[in-house]
């Protein structure tokens, strides 16, 4: 009797041990699945950022401007300049001239400004054109320079005597004779200083 009583008591040890033992490690697994209510209030909401894409834009060419001279001579060189506007236009830039009788030239460059230099061996209108070039935008402009030969000049300078329009007679006469018969010596004269001035060797005073 005495043993029967034992091993029922053994019994509802061990087994009230086993039912300890798992209240012990469920909460610990349940906690792990489903958070308490308190340990959720705890944590912070997580809100989202916006996000904010940074997008390059490209900025036209409005505009070409051209400084040039208006006239000019032939064999000499002319120069011409090509400005784009706006001054915040997207580089790089291929500028693009072409002139009457001349190569075309192109040149990309890292600015708004281009120059360009031409010469003509023939008078008359010359007509030039640039292209402004980017990424987004193209510009054409086209102008006209009139040339003309080239001339030379000379200054001729005579003293009050030798610019006097009438002959005048050295020697103390007052007109003057064909110093072929005369003893006089005639200077001066309009028709003598402009056979002068046209190289006649044989032109006398």
């Amino acid at each position: 009797m005495r043993a029967t009583i034992q091993r029922y008591v053994l019994s509802i040890a061990l087994a009230a041990t086993t039912a300890l033992s798992m209240q012990a490690t469920a909460p610990a697994s349940v906690s792990a699945r489903q958070p308490s209510a308190a340990s959720v209030a705890r944590v912070a909401p997580v809100r989202a950022k916006p996000l904010v894409l940074a997008v390059a834009t490209s900025v036209d060419i409005a505009d070409v401007t051209l400084t040039r001279a208006a006239s000019g001579l032939i064999n000499k060189p002319q120069l011409f300049t090509a400005v784009v506007t706006p001054a915040n236009a997207t580089l790089p830039i291929t500028f693009t001239w072409q002139a009457d009788e001349q190569t075309p030239l192109t040149v990309t460059l890292n600015a708004i400004t281009s120059t360009a230099v031409f010469t003509w061996s023939n008078p008359g209108t010359k007509f030039i054109t640039v292209t402004a070039e980017n990424e987004s935008s193209a510009v054409t402009k086209s102008f006209s320079l009139t040339l003309s030969s080239d001339f030379n000049l000379t200054i001729l300078h005579t003293n009050d005597v030798h610019a006097r329009l009438v002959p005048y007679g050295v020697g103390g006469t007052s007109s003057c004779v064909n110093n072929v018969n005369s003893n006089s010596v005639c200077i001066a004269g309009a028709a003598r200083l402009s056979t002068k001035i046209q190289g006649d060797p044989l032109a006398g005073g």
